[in-house]
């Protein structure tokens, strides 16, 4: 039966996920800072021929395991370096997860739930976002989510019998993990599955389990894919690589004892779970009084994904620092509890369509408060943001007041009608912010003659300028580089209070050859030349 529905159901809703997931991946050039540092990191090991020691910008790139430059090389070597190529990994890893939604929620939960946990995760907002990203974290939830799951169907906590096969399997998609971000990609699975062990089968349970996980052969392709790479950073860089990884981004990110990201739980996580499963708010009622009521689903699978979500937020809300992308391991668990809801529902209830009333009313005031009273600053029209954003309040109102509307047809398709609205928002966003933002222009200029950065790091005009730039954090370091090169350009922003332009030495010529904006900042490409050369 699966078989026939990888086929008739399967098929379609990849081809569907790849547009929606995949469509506009280059339209904005590399950001900063992190997608500008892994592309150059993975760039400099395919040019260089040392895969070792990720570098960046002349300096060993020791805060992040290298696997995401690794998936990065066979694109770089076919398409080139470039934003395209650097962003396929994340790409693929989303098609991947939402495979694995599909199999797990039609195999192991009931008919229905793994389509429809597909179409929730492949139309899911911030998804959007993250699978358009040269980052780490659709790599690290792809195997954390597949270790979970394989470590507590392998040891029988879902109803099948014991699979040492799996549990080794689980094993290695935790080692893949683990060189995708870190310790995390094997701390929350093995958290999330002791916990959910607690929970179906108590003490005694957990103690098996724990004997069960250890006794294969496991441990051992964990060791095997994990330590040497490991063990290379620590002999070759020391207590700099134990420093800068197991302290700096991993226990000092996490006790708040270095503050990269201090934000709360509720300005940060609540936000973006809200914006994020924007489509499925209506289902949410549902979802809620099944938890509380007699009506809860009694499969294993499902109350595992309730646990395995709920450990990913918690254990990110506890943390000092928080950024939205930690929570991104929570979606997959989610779209299953939402993917099973939308499979035993039937049609659309009046509370439903009361929430999608209000959901279209809202995306019509946003658009309308978008077109008369938001300005960035940036010399950008929003106006055809906001009619797209009208045209997408308008398909909400349309899926809640048309009465005939049956969940078996009209449904989901208007719910990718909608996805597609929101995705047009957002490409044409990233459109027309490409046309100031333009790091691929200001690369070029810089890999043509002596340069640097003033003051500011921008990673991606590292990786489009394809060489090292220095940072100059003051206009007489600028000058004394000037004085040793005779030409130099110089990336900086335009409001620096302490710019080089604003008391030159009449021995210095400065020519402007490129503007553009980073973020809200006016930047400039300026050559400076000493005079009679």
């Amino acid at each position: 039966m699966i078989y026939s529905k990888w086929r008739s159901h399967f098929l379609p809703l990849l081809i569907i996920a790849a547009v929606l997931l995949g469509t506009g991946l280059c339209i904005l050039p590399l950001t900063g800072p992190d997608e500008g540092r892994n592309a150059s990191a993975a760039w400099g090991m395919l040019s260089s021929g040392h895969f070792l020691t990720p570098m960046f910008n002349g300096e060993p790139r020791l805060i992040k395991p290298p696997l995401l430059y690794y998936f990065m090389l066979p694109f770089m070597k076919i398409f080139g370096p470039g934003a395209f190529a650097a962003r396929l990994p994340s790409f693929l890893a989303a098609l991947a997860i939402g495979a694995v939604l599909f199999w797990w929620g039609e195999s192991r939960i009931s008919k229905g739930t793994g389509w429809w946990a597909m179409l929730v995760w492949c139309t899911n907002i911030h998804v959007f976002i993250e699978a358009r990203a040269a980052v780490p974290e659709m790599i690290l939830v792809l195997f954390m989510f597949l270790s979970f799951l394989l470590l507590i169907e392998g040891a029988g906590l879902t109803g099948l019998q014991v699979n040492k096969r799996k549990i080794a399997l689980s094993w290695g998609c935790a080692a893949l993990a683990v060189m995708a971000k870190g310790p995390v990609g094997i701390l929350l699975p093995c958290l999330a599955a002791m916990v959910c062990v607690l929970w179906l089968k108590g003490w005694k349970g957990l103690i098996k389990f724990i004997g069960r996980a250890w006794r294969n052969v496991g441990p051992v392709i964990f060791v095997v894919i994990v330590l040497p790479w490991y063990g290379a950073m620590v002999y070759i860089h020391g207590d700099l690589f134990l420093q800068e990884f197991f302290y700096k981004n991993t226990l000092a990110r996490f006790t708040g004892s270095i503050a990269y990201h201090p934000y709360s739980f509720w300005s940060v996580y609540i936000p973006v779970l809200a914006v994020g499963f924007w489509l499925w708010h209506p289902l949410w009622g549902k979802i809620f009084a099944r938890l509380l009521g007699n009506d809860f689903p009694t499969t294993s699978m499902i109350k595992a994904m309730v646990i395995w979500s709920a450990t990913i937020i918690l254990f990110y809300g506890v943390a000092a620092n928080k950024l939205h992308h930690y929570i991104l391991a929570s979606y997959p668990g989610l779209c299953l509890l939402i993917g099973q809801a939308a499979a035993t529902s039937r049609g659309l209830s009046v509370s439903t369509r009361a929430v999608l009333a209000i959901q279209g009313f809202i995306e019509i005031g946003a658009a309308v408060f978008l077109w008369k009273y938001v300005s960035t600053g940036l010399p950008l029209s929003l106006k055809p943001l906001a009619a797209t954003m009208v045209v997408v309040g308008i398909i909400t109102l349309f899926t809640a007041f048309k009465t005939y509307i049956k969940r078996e047809f009209l449904l989901p398709w208007l719910q990718m009608f909608r996805a597609g609205a929101f995705l047009s928002v957002l490409l044409a966003a990233a459109y027309l912010y490409s046309g100031i933002y333009q790091p691929q222009i200001a690369g070029k200029y810089l890999s043509e003659a002596p340069s640097a950065l003033y003051k500011h790091e921008q990673s991606a005009v590292i990786f489009y300028a394809q060489k090292r730039l220095p940072i100059l954090e003051n206009a007489g370091k600028v000058f004394s580089k000037l004085s040793k090169e005779k030409v130099l350009r110089l990336w900086l922003r335009s409001n620096d209070s302490d710019s080089p332009l604003a008391d030159l030495p009449h021995s210095v010529k400065h020519t402007v050859l490129w503007e553009g904006y980073d973020k809200d900042d006016r930047v400039q490409v300026v050559e400076f030349r000493e005079e009679g050369e």
